[in-house]
């Protein structure tokens, strides 16, 4: 068990009713350290305020589409996260979603192997939640790819890594533009936490464009995402997708 494991949650000032959820949520799992992270709203940003902080024409290269509001907003705030646990003493921290279930109990996840595994000067990210292409069956096991960024454990180097680029261009849970920043992944199996399971809490983040448009995205960008697609093609097809419950 890790004790005092810093555990930051995004969460909107004007969300009261997902703190007192997350609040109850968590309440039995005493070991950990948990922080409310005023989490950015981008639509109450303006338009100026949200070119200053996130670069639109970088992110049209690489999906050919502009991130909506929610997505941005979604971004920034994982990045006050890792700001965070940067100015924190802290090797590794939790970060999760305000609007998750716990479908596993976390008391009883290998805390022994997830503290071995983040405690590296190696860029790494550990997800509890589920949606990504593993590359073993073993419990904590290395992951090709991941969708989501709703539960999972990130340690100082890979936050070191993804808050060098200062101004940022893809969405919170873009894992193979972070991988290209160094950054390992790896995922408890079976997952541990889900999304979207409680009907009251309606996604805060909006996404209304979740696909990529092929014809706007630069041409070196289409050449980059042939391999990783073929990759994860053959591991979901050898039954290495490890598949979120969607109701």
């Amino acid at each position: 068990m890790i004790m005092g494991l810093a555990t930051y949650i995004v969460n909107l000032e004007t969300s009261s009713a997902r703190r007192q959820y997350m609040q109850g949520l968590l309440e039995p799992f005493s070991f950990l350290d948990v922080t409310f992270i005023k989490a950015v709203d981008g639509r109450q940003m303006s338009d100026s305020q949200r070119k200053e902080a996130f670069d639109y024409d970088a992110s049209m290269k690489h999906y050919g589409r502009y991130m909506n509001e929610g997505e941005v907003g979604c971004a920034l705030s994982h990045r006050l996260c890792y700001r965070a646990l940067l100015d924190s003493d802290k090797p590794f921290a939790m970060v999760l979603e305000d609007d998750i279930s716990v479908i596993r109990d976390w008391n009883s996840l290998p805390w022994d192997e997830i503290e071995k595994t983040l405690t590296s000067s190696r860029p790494r990210v550990l997800f509890l939640s589920g949606d990504y292409w593993r590359l073993s069956s073993r419990s904590i096991t290395p992951v090709f790819d991941a969708v989501g960024a709703y539960a999972y454990i990130i340690n100082r180097a890979a936050a070191e890594a993804i808050l060098s680029i200062d101004k940022p261009y893809v969405v919170a849970d873009d894992w193979l533009a972070y991988k290209r920043l160094g950054i390992k992944l790896f995922a408890v199996y079976p997952y541990a936490a889900d999304a979207n399971l409680v009907e009251a809490l309606v996604s805060d983040v909006r996404q209304d464009s979740w696909m990529t448009n092929h014809s706007l995205m630069a041409k070196s960008e289409l050449a980059r995402r042939a391999l990783p697609a073929f990759i994860k093609h053959v591991l979901k097809t050898a039954g290495l997708f490890e598949s979120k419950f969607r109701g």
